[in-house]
């Protein structure tokens, strides 16, 4: 791996921190999801989860290390590999939106199933609590996709 590549891998991986850090008054309204989509888009499958590791491990050590991160590292990549493979088959920005907004809840989805089964605690009760977390968090990766792929089009990353 080049030196420009490594560091557009940290660079990207700063911003997603940052954007973390800078929206997290805001539960699940965040814009990390949606980078992370894009760079799967623009710079393939290993560089998005490369990223995402980056984020999430560095984030957690500011925001909280536990075994949270490590199923928000597989919960991340499960979707961003489904990403990868649904992405060419979807002929327009809209759909690309929707599936989009469907693999964000599927994190979710996800994210309560490592929880509840750690902590022994009953799933359709947990999911439906934070179903409005998720409801933020699709809509936020819906409303920033567009303004990161966008930004990553032009800029020729």
């Amino acid at each position: 791996m080049s030196t420009k590549k490594i560091s557009q891998l940290a660079l990207l991986s700063a911003l997603a921190i940052i954007s973390r850090f800078a929206l997290v008054q805001f539960p699940n309204f965040k814009m990390v999801s949606a980078i992370f989509f894009v760079t799967v888009v623009f710079w393939g499958l290993a560089d998005g989860i490369i990223v995402m590791i980056l984020t999430m491990t560095l984030s957690g050590i500011y925001l909280g290390m536990n075994v949270v991160v490590l199923f928000q590292i597989i919960a991340f990549a499960l979707i961003l590999i489904l990403w990868k493979f649904l992405y060419k088959f979807l002929p327009n920005t809209f759909l690309k939106l929707m599936v989009v907004g469907l693999l964000t809840f599927l994190y979710g989805f996800i994210m309560s199933l490592f929880t509840t089964s750690i902590f022994a605690i009953n799933f359709w009760a947990y999911y439906l609590n934070g179903f409005w977390f998720d409801v933020n968090h699709a809509i936020s990766t819906i409303i920033f996709y567009p303004l990161i792929y966008n930004i990553f089009e032009r800029l020729k990353l």
